[in-house]
């Protein structure tokens, strides 16, 4: 874990800002700009990759349930892990 730590350190002073370029609209006369995953992801990919890490994404199954998992893999093998229900 002492690998992915530091690498993830390292990655956070290197992320920068996401992009809030997608517009959206609440009623008639509540229009907002967001940031979207894609905006997301290109403002910590090259953090990431300089660092040795890759972002993994699966779904499982538990019974009728639908499970989204979330891995963060360090080149050293290091990991870090989190499951959300969809």
């Amino acid at each position: 874990m002492k690998d992915i730590a530091t690498a993830l350190a390292k990655a956070q002073a290197q992320i920068k800002s996401a992009i809030k370029d997608t517009k959206g609209q609440i009623g008639q006369n509540r229009a907002y700009k967001y940031a979207d995953l894609g905006s997301v992801f290109d403002a910590c990919k090259k953090a990431l990759n300089d660092n040795g890490i890759a972002i993994v994404q699966r779904t499982d199954f538990c019974g009728p349930e639908i499970w989204l998992e979330t891995m963060l893999l360090h080149a050293s093998g290091d990991s870090i892990a989190g499951r959300y229900p969809l």
